[in-house]
């Protein structure tokens, strides 16, 4: 027993499309894996990702107050990473999400092939895919009207949360336990989207 995320840092790229397709049941054809550096170059190349901030804290030097702000890279992933306040990991993922769908608004305005063109370069060494740059544009063309910060649809895994001894890591560690009944209600949902 151990995280599914952990699949990654244990066999690479795919042994976590396995990990994942084997949860889940589902086949997954292509993947995009962008690391920490890469969401930091990512954002900084956009000018920055405005999000609205709900709650105050403060992490490693930067403080979060409540109100729209525009975020530097280092900002947006510091704030997308914080887990520490009453929701801990699911505000986490609320926050990765906020900060997603605003970065799918700024780029929604832009030409697809011009993104690819200049925002590449910048994220390239902190961006792995089986996609090749004439499928992103491709992609991008293709969902560009239809792909908004109001039509994204981001869906979580429900479930309780309980800690376990983690052998991968030698320690307890708290995991998100999710119902079959759950997991196979929101692939339906993800494929029939």
């Amino acid at each position: 027993l151990t995280k599914i995320n952990h699949a990654l840092a244990v066999g690479g790229i795919p042994y976590q499309q396995l990990v994942v397709e084997e949860y889940l049941g589902i086949s997954i054809d292509r993947f995009a894996l962008v690391d920490f550096n890469g969401i930091i170059a990512l954002v900084d190349a956009m000018g920055g990702v405005t999000v609205d901030i709900d709650e105050s804290f403060f992490l490693l030097g930067t403080t979060f107050e409540p109100g729209t702000r525009t975020l530097t890279g280092l900002e947006a992933l510091r704030y997308s990473r914080y887990r520490g306040g009453p929701d801990g990991d699911f505000g986490r993922i609320r926050r990765q999400q906020q900060v997603l769908r605003a970065l799918v608004q700024q780029a929604s305005a832009e030409d697809p092939m011009a993104l690819v063109r200049d925002m590449l370069p910048q994220v390239e060494k902190h961006v792995r895919t089986d996609l090749t740059p004439v499928e992103m544009v491709a992609l991008g063309l293709h969902f560009r009207a239809s792909c908004t910060e109001e039509t994204l649809v981001t869906m979580n895994l429900e479930g309780g949360v309980a800690t376990f001894y983690d052998p991968l890591y030698a320690v307890n560690l708290s995991y998100v336990v999710v119902d079959d009944a759950e997991m196979r209600r929101k692939v339906a949902e993800l494929l029939a989207g």
